[in-house]
């Protein structure tokens, strides 16, 4: 379904509003505002094509809130400057009628060209209309700036001529909207009074010569435009014959248009004298053009002079590090690199170490010259004492020349500089000597170079009671300097004895270097001394007796032994040679020893077992019995025994390991107590005895006493289950009148004293209830009763 016109027709308006596309190309240069063209106010300007170029937003305040989107798409930049107050006017004419330019004004006073994008203020009027062909400013355009639109809308395309302010500098953007091709357009001012074009002529101004460049650096009173600039140098000449100006460069013309210096380029250095340079027309057929093409006129001419170059001596020497490989000389002026002979025979030194120069170089700049030049050495310079710098001829046949031709003459300069005497680093002492050494660390009294010590050791011998071969040498480095060395042997040393570390030129060539360079001297040495090894082993003897056993312990002290620490299991210790232990309890105990001399040291540990321990024990099963029970008797002792006597009470006695069973008669009362006696006698006639009591009961009927008297008489005190002992998984509950229980218990020899919460409980019959197995039989029985509580 078609869409209404009315909507169609703001459809289309949404879509011209939308003014800027997406990025297509990389401008060219005068298509941004920082490379600007420079134009001249009375000049037509012909751009042939617009090439397309991606836009950057604009602010068009009078024109926010319309929904578009504004930008210098596919844009030339102007720049130009009021001369004269007064309006502007100009015109832009598209080659093709149906082109859609835009354009807006700004003044960029005092202000980065790309400020434009950012702020507002800086615009000065402009015309965004959507209709074709020409516009620009003129005395009947329209006050305001005219917003996006569509073709159809027939917006006016020119706005009036803005005022413009003497002095002011102005951009002027014309934006090709159309993208359906890329014609130009042409550019043209008139209708206003402001003057736009410099009414100062070009001259020239005045001129200088730079013998280090082989230069002439002109300046102009003004700026002209870099394409008028022949760049072979044919716009001059010299009034010197033999002198030819080889190029020209325009300084500012790789990056804009117009230029107010010029750099001329001879083919030789100036002599000293007076020069006048003269400006003709060149290989392009001009003089140099200002942006209106107006030229300065052939014949002009400006005059310098060139001075004799100044003498140049050596100034001084850089400050030097000890022990220098090379030295930097500095000059009263540059030096001309071209006339340094690369291997250094332009100069000589002299002093108390012979030492030849293997290279020279200046850090030359783009003008081939520097002010210092550094000379390098066959070897380090480690001697103490003065040296004296000479100037003479190279292999190059000249000596060295200042950038403007002034040379130095064989041995008219010379400087002489001092290398101070640097302390070398000597043994300074052997940590630690430890037992069993087979590694040493040598202190040194400096820091030395951890390149300069041979990692096979071969630096240092070691002499002795013993031989000692050095296998490696390590250093603990840090940025690459060590004030100590770890020695390691191919063995332990196992002998006391006195030792020297000397020192010796090592397979590296060297011995020790300290930073500065300086070695070690050889034969310099250093005393260590070394202890024997120890042994800890000992010896003993037992003294066995019934109540305690004594241990001698002996140690021969050997090698210089002089501290003894004995352990007796953990518990107590002796620091004597040779000290006697006393136990009483006997079995197995451990004896450490740890032994030293001072240095070494060593440990040893014996089992020594006490086999005299002696103890009689015994258990019963069951400990009380019922009549005609059987009591069974389990030894339980140990230790080296010869001889067991049982006496078990009944009148019976047996001198067996495991006795056999006994029984008692039934005594008379309900309860008899008997005693059963074990000695023990051991193979050292030594004897223990233990004695174990045995309870016979006259019944083992299980049942609840009708009444007690809790009095603590001793005598029917408690209440509880007579014989309990004789059944298994009990319960007994007692409770009073109340039906509340008093009393629980789940034990044998459980018993309830008549107190309940920690109160006496009064006089009268309490309830019982008695559930059990009885043990023998495995039957269930459930009693039931009262008992009498009587105080």
């Amino acid at each position: 379904m078609p869409l209404p016109s009315r909507q169609f027709l703001l459809l289309i308006i949404v879509l011209m509003l939308f003014r800027c596309v997406p990025a297509q190309a990389q401008c060219a240069t005068g298509q941004t505002p920082s490379t600007a063209f420079p134009i001249c106010g009375y000049d037509t300007f012909h751009m042939a094509t617009v090439p397309a170029c991606s836009g950057r937003n604009l602010p068009v305040p009078t024109c926010a809130g319309d929904g578009a989107a504004y930008g210098d798409l596919n844009a030339f930049w102007y720049k130009f400057t009021c001369y004269t107050a007064g309006t502007l006017g100009f015109l832009i004419d598209p080659v093709e009628a149906t082109d859609d330019y835009d354009w807006q004004l700004y003044d960029i006073t005092g202000a980065n060209p790309d400020d434009v994008y950012t702020n507002p203020a800086l615009i000065v009027t402009g015309n965004w209309a959507g209709t074709y062909d020409k516009t620009g400013a003129s005395a009947t355009g329209v006050t305001h700036i005219e917003c996006a639109s569509i073709p159809s809308d027939n917006r006016p395309t020119f706005s009036s001529m803005p005022t413009l302010i003497q002095g002011h500098i102005y951009l002027l953007m014309i934006s090709h909207f159309t993208v359906t091709n890329q014609s130009g357009y042409s550019l043209s001012f008139g209708g206003g009074t402001a003057g736009i074009t410099d009414p100062l002529l070009p001259h020239l101004a005045n001129g200088e010569y730079y013998c280090n460049t082989q230069t002439v650096r002109l300046k102009l009173n003004k700026k002209v435009k870099c394409s008028s600039l022949a760049t072979d140098g044919s716009d001059f000449t010299l009034n010197t014959p033999g002198i030819n100006i080889v190029s020209a460069t325009g300084i500012g013309c790789n990056n804009g248009f117009d230029l107010d210096s010029i750099v001329l380029t001879l083919n030789q250095r100036l002599p000293p004298g007076n020069y006048s340079l003269v400006i003709q027309n060149g290989s392009d057929a001009n003089t140099l053009l200002d942006y209106c093409d107006r030229d300065i006129p052939a014949g002009e001419h400006v005059d310098f002079s060139v001075s004799a170059p100044a003498l140049v001596y050596i100034d001084s020497i850089k400050p030097l590090p000890c022990a220098p490989d090379s030295l930097q000389i500095v000059f009263t002026q540059p030096i001309d690199c071209a006339t340094i002979a690369a291997d250094g025979s332009d100069f000589t030194i002299t002093g108390p170490m012979p030492v030849g120069i293997i290279g020279a170089k200046g850090s030359c700049t783009s003008n081939n010259t520097d002010n210092t030049i550094t000379l390098y050495f066959d070897k380090r310079l480690t001697t103490a004492g003065t040296y004296t710098v000479v100037i003479g001829t190279g292999t190059d046949g000249n000596g060295i020349s200042s950038q403007c031709g002034q040379y130095i003459l064989a041995g008219d300069n010379t400087r002489s500089f001092i290398i101070p005497p640097q302390p070398v680093s000597l043994l300074k002492r052997v940590t630690p000597v430890t037992c069993r050494v087979q590694k040493i660390r040598v202190a040194l009294t400096r820091k030395v170079q951890c390149g300069s010590v041979a990692t096979n050791g071969s630096d240092f011998t070691i002499t002795g009671p013993t031989t000692i071969t050095i296998t490696r040498a390590e250093s603990i480095c840090s940025n690459n300097l060590t004030d100590s060395i770890d020695l390691y042997f191919n063995a332990p040393v196992l002998t006391a004895g006195a030792y020297q570390v000397n020192v010796q030129t090592g397979t590296d060539g060297n011995t020790l270097l300290t930073e500065c360079w300086q070695e070690t001297p050889v034969g310099n040495t250093i005393r260590f001394a070394t202890s024997d090894t120890v042994n800890a082993n000992f010896t003993y003897q037992l003294f066995l007796h019934c109540t305690i056993d004594s241990v001698v312990l002996s140690h021969n002290g050997a090698n210089g032994v002089n501290q003894w620490n004995w352990y007796y299991d953990g518990n107590d210790s002796s620091k004597l040679q040779n000290p006697v232990k006393v136990y009483k309890v006997f079995g197995t105990k451990n004896i450490k020893l740890v032994v030293s001399n001072g240095v070494c040291s060593d440990s040893s540990t014996r089992q020594v077992v006490l086999t005299n321990v002696l103890k009689a024990a015994f258990s019963i099963q069951p400990d009380t019995l019922c009549p005609n029970d059987q009591a069974l008797y389990i030894n339980e002792s140990y230790g080296n025994i010869i001889r067991y006597e049982w006496t078990f009470g009944n009148g019976n006695i047996s001198a067996q390991h495991t006795p056999p069973g006994q029984t008692y008669a039934v005594p008379t009362v309900r309860e008899q107590l008997y005693y059963v006696k074990l000695v023990v006698q051991s193979e050292v006639n030594c004897y223990d005895t233990v004695i174990h009591p045995i309870h016979v009961l006259n019944s083992c009927y299980i049942a609840v006493p009708t009444g007690f008297t809790p009095n603590n008489d001793g005598l029917n005190d408690y209440l509880y289950p007579l014989n309990g002992f004789t059944t298994s998984q009990m319960d007994f509950k007692v409770f009073n009148r109340l039906g509340q229980m008093v009393f629980h218990t789940t034990r044998p020899d459980g018993k309830w004293n008549g107190v309940f919460n920690g109160e006496a409980q009064p006089p009268g019959a309490y309830v019982w209830m008695f559930s059990y197995t009885e043990a023998k039989s495995g039957k269930h029985f459930f009693l039931k009763g009262t008992s009498v509580l009587i105080r």
